[in-house]
């Protein structure tokens, strides 16, 4: 009977050392606990024919924002990226490329939209940042949902019924 309690305890001390050394190298079993990696992106095309759809961000907000629904994706990584469109009172237009992160309510500018040339300018600042401001979070009320994107459809139906003033 001892040898079989002294076994059982050198067994259990085994195991507890396997299992310690085993957590600190871990492979990441579940995705949850896997540092976060954003995929690669290519910049879409300039929108040729954009599906430009409309969207209220604030009272205080004078200009129009509009996202391209032909350009919503999100991907594996989950970030949602699209077109945004802001038009001033004046007429002038600016486009961007951009991306959000649900999780970390986090934007990024991938390139700027020459709109004279109709091409892609990478920005030199692509990184991850808090939401800059009201419009970006407007973005993300639209397309969160506790924190985890909505899927593509769903984002695109969200943001055609969304109210435009």
């Amino acid at each position: 009977m001892k040898r079989l309690i002294a076994a059982t305890a050198l067994s259990l001390l085994a195991l507890h050392g396997y299992a310690r050394d085993t957590m600190k190298y871990s492979s990441y079993a579940f995705d949850e606990d896997k540092p976060w990696q954003e995929n690669d992106t290519a910049l879409p095309d300039y929108p040729a024919q954009p599906d430009w759809v409309g969207f209220y961000v604030t009272n205080t907000f004078t200009n129009q924002a509009a996202i391209d629904a032909k350009s919503l994706s999100i991907d594996s990584d989950h970030v949602i990226r699209y077109v945004l469109q802001v038009k001033s009172p004046a007429g002038a237009e600016n486009l961007s490329y951009e991306g959000l992160r649900c999780s970390g309510r986090l934007n990024k500018t991938y390139a700027f939209g020459d709109t004279t040339n109709h091409r892609w300018i990478k920005s030199q600042k692509a990184d991850w940042k808090p939401l800059p401001d009201e419009l970006r979070g407007r973005v993300r009320t639209l397309f969160c949902e506790n924190g985890t994107p909505l899927d593509s459809n769903a984002a695109v139906a969200l943001l055609r019924a969304a109210p435009k003033q």
